[in-house]
């Protein structure tokens, strides 16, 4: 799985954990919901920053959201 996939993938998952929707979380982190599920689509990265503002708003690395887990397949 390539590294845009894979933070489409996770992206997802944390958003299902925390019970969070695509409005709610583009309130929090300041970003229209369209772009979110750009993410989430793995249409496109997030920048920099907002990779930052997603890792810290789910207590994760940014490596974590780019590369999962070492042990997934």
């Amino acid at each position: 799985m390539d590294e845009l996939q894979c933070f489409g993938k996770r992206l997802k998952e944390l958003m299902q954990k925390e019970n969070i929707s695509y409005v709610k979380l583009g309130e929090r982190i300041c970003v229209d919901r369209e772009t979110l599920r750009g993410w989430a689509n793995a249409k496109h990265y997030p920048n920099g920053y907002y990779l930052m503002k997603l890792s810290r708003y789910f207590n994760v690395t940014v490596d974590y959201l780019l590369f999962g887990d070492k042990n997934e397949g």
